[in-house]
């Protein structure tokens, strides 16, 4: 609302939840003013909404239930940046799981029929819901593979 209150009924987008944890990585390495508390409270809010593959969902509650089942690419990669922000900061772990994230992001979705091709989304079921592969996708798995390069390499 106009004075920032809530809009019920309160949507949660995990995907945006992990690229924040990534920009917020960003905004300390440029200003020097930490930010490692609010992307641990992000980033431990995102991962309340994950599948049976791991996979973040694409739209959950305040409550931490799923609302919308299917599971997009790019909160996935996001999901691999947030975890590498993580592990450049030390975070005891966050290489491990960053790694574990983009092997989430290639089985699912980069492991495609057409090479350099990638799935967009998945239902609850794993059936794609998209016949074409949208070029939205290709920088946030660019990002991903770039930043996962100069932080875990």
């Amino acid at each position: 609302e106009e004075d920032w209150s809530k809009i019920p009924p309160v949507s949660v987008e995990p995907g945006h939840l992990v690229e924040w944890v990534w920009l917020l990585k960003g905004f300390e390495r440029i200003t020097g003013c930490p930010t490692g508390r609010p992307r641990g409270e992000l980033l431990a809010s995102a991962l309340r909404y994950r599948d049976a593959t791991g996979c973040l969902i694409d739209e959950g509650d305040a409550e931490g239930n799923i609302r919308r089942h299917s599971r997009r690419l790019w909160p996935q990669s996001e999901l691999a940046k947030a975890w590498v922000a993580q592990a450049e900061s030390g975070e005891a772990g966050a290489a491990d799981e960053a790694r574990a994230a983009l092997v989430l992001l290639e089985r699912h979705y980069l492991s495609h029929p057409v090479a350099g091709g990638w799935y967009d989304q998945f239902d609850r079921d794993g059936a794609s819901l998209v016949a074409t592969i949208p070029a939205s996708s290709f920088y946030h798995v660019l990002c991903a593979v770039t930043e996962a390069e100069q932080v875990l390499a």
